[in-house]
């Protein structure tokens, strides 16, 4: 009896240690990565309000396509071509592009770097890493952001097109399409609050850091395993009632070797945009 009644005693211990320790890594993970999602975001709510300043001025090259306000009504909508439409996104993609480029490399550098020291001392590495292993991870960042910026532009595209076409069959005046178009950026920009993504930059401020983070910290694991450490990996949700399905399923599988794939078939979080989810990782027991 008294066999037993330490068995569970103990087992008891051990759960309340492991939660306390993934409790201790949240707090460690957003005290690490909140200052710089908080940095990328409000850099990124000046690229937006920009790019709706830059957009609304090239569109008036268009105005003569919009009716004049006074004969509206008799206005037989033309719509603008797609040509022309693309050529307007292109040029104001590239006069704006350096207001999100600059502020998303510097957030990825401090990612992947805060990523790596993590991973480190959860493993309690005390091996070297070469310089080449750092040249390495940074020199990915500009490849990356240029690829998640042609996303977030493809995207702003697809909204700002989708309002153009709707003032053109409702036969707005340019003045008001133009007024719209504002408001749609400010939006982008600052957002309607909602859960725990408020807006467009936070939302990219969120995935673009966790991303990196997370990336870093794995690629620092697979090196150190490929020393001779075997190593674990655990997916670690937020916590919250705000968890979605498939990451409860990745966490609900514990410790996986570092090179299997969690239920959800992803090796790693953010399994999507704004996801909270982080790695963790340890010595495989």
């Amino acid at each position: 009896m008294l066999s037993r009644d330490l068995t569970n005693i103990m087992a008891f211990t051990w759960e309340a240690m492991g939660l306390l320790d993934r409790t201790l890594r949240r707090v460690k993970r957003e005290a690490i990565l909140l200052p710089i999602e908080q940095k990328l975001e409000a850099a990124l709510e000046e690229a937006f309000f920009r790019q709706g300043e830059v957009y609304v001025s090239m569109l008036k090259e268009l105005k003569p396509w919009f009716p004049v306000e006074q004969i509206k009504e008799a206005y037989i909508p033309t719509g603008l071509s797609d040509a022309a439409l693309l050529a307007l996104w292109e040029a104001v993609t590239a006069w704006t592009w350096y207001f999100f480029e600059e502020p998303m490399n510097a957030a990825a550098v401090a990612s992947m770097l805060a990523g790596k020291a993590v991973a480190i001392a959860e493993l309690e590495w005390t091996g070297s890493f070469t310089l080449g292993f750092d040249e390495g991870l940074l020199n990915q960042i500009p490849a990356l952001t240029k690829m998640q910026l042609h996303s977030i532009n493809r995207t702003t595209q697809g909204y700002i097109n989708t309002q153009i076409r709707h003032a053109m069959e409702e036969g707005w005046s340019y003045d008001r399409t133009a007024k719209a178009i504002s408001t749609r950026f400010e939006e982008f920009a600052i957002g309607k609050p909602q859960l725990h993504i408020q807006s467009r930059a936070h939302l990219v401020a969120v995935t673009e850091t966790g991303n990196l983070y997370v990336e870093a910290n794995m690629q620092t694991a697979r090196t150190i395993q490929d020393m001779g450490l075997p190593i674990e990996k655990y997916w670690a949700n937020a916590g919250d009632d705000r968890v979605s399905d498939g990451c409860l399923a990745n966490t609900a599988v514990g410790y996986i070797p570092l090179n299997d794939k969690f239920p959800s078939g992803h090796m790693q979080p953010l399994r999507f945009p704004g996801c909270r989810c982080d790695i963790y990782t340890r010595r495989a027991k």
